[in-house]
């Protein structure tokens, strides 16, 4: 009767350790390039450990079948895949908001390397994202992350895979609404590039010997800058309250 115990209870462990490990290999900051993988694998044992007994009364029975064990784990897996891609493209916002503002700025073909995604991107792309998962550790935002994990145990049953439509439709429409506010974040700079390549142009009418794009690039750059330095706080504002809002529901019914 106590191996049968001990058994339930390392089944139950490395079900919750399943969905939790695989959702750190894809959260923002967890699953950074230089984020040692034995300490990120560490933290995920602990997580799951402290998580397991609160958790555990929604955890189903360890089948009597060594397919059906594994089938339950593999699904633990997907699910935790499922949050941990919800997570990341979320905070791919900000590299779309920062692509958009380098287009207008004339620097879409400025990259920098980005060490947290180990790829090439804009360059205030670049800085938008690094200074988006700063903030969201130094805010302690990270946490709302493994609570979203430990709710989703109760939205999505353990053991179970939802409807791959359900899982579809939630990234589909995640990916819908950041890059919605990546357009909003960026807005103001299409207003001012509007602004500014108007002006141009009527200069290059009254001029045509001026050499409008020369005199304009710098200057389109200088004012660029500025906005961006005026706008980052109200940027990164409205970023850290839709990352909230979006953990809060991301694993509630219909949520995502």
């Amino acid at each position: 009767m106590l191996g049968s115990l001990l058994a339930e209870e390392v089944f139950a462990y490395f079900l919750v350790f399943a969905r939790i490990g695989a959702a750190f290999l894809l959260l923002p900051g967890f699953s950074s390039q230089f984020f040692n993988p034995r300490a990120r694998l560490l933290l995920a044992i602990a997580v799951s450990l402290v998580v397991t007994p609160v958790v555990a009364p929604s955890l189903p029975a360890m089948p009597t079948q060594v397919m059906d064990m594994f089938l339950m784990l593999g699904a633990e897996v997907l699910i935790g895949l499922f949050i941990g891609s919800l997570g990341a493209i979320i905070v791919a916002t900000l590299e779309i908001a920062g692509m958009m503002i380098s287009f207008q700025s004339g620097l879409a073909n400025a990259t920098l390397f980005n060490p947290l995604l180990s790829s090439q991107a804009s360059l205030i792309g670049t800085f938008l994202f690094l200074a988006g998962v700063l903030l969201i550790f130094v805010t302690d935002l990270h946490h709302m992350m493994i609570l979203a994990l430990v709710d989703s145990f109760s939205a999505l049953s353990p053991g179970r895979l939802p409807p791959g439509e359900d899982l579809a439709d939630s990234v589909a429409r995640r990916l819908g609404d950041s890059f919605a506010l990546g357009f909003k974040l960026a807005a103001p700079f299409f207003a001012i590039g509007l602004l500014f390549n108007t002006v141009l142009g009527i200069l290059a009418r009254l001029m045509p010997q001026l050499m409008v794009f020369f005199l304009g690039l710098p200057v389109n750059i200088m004012l660029m800058m500025l906005a961006l330095s005026i706008a980052l706080p109200v940027m990164m504002a409205v970023f850290m309250s839709d990352f909230s809002a979006s953990f809060q529901n991301l694993t509630r019914p219909g949520g995502g």
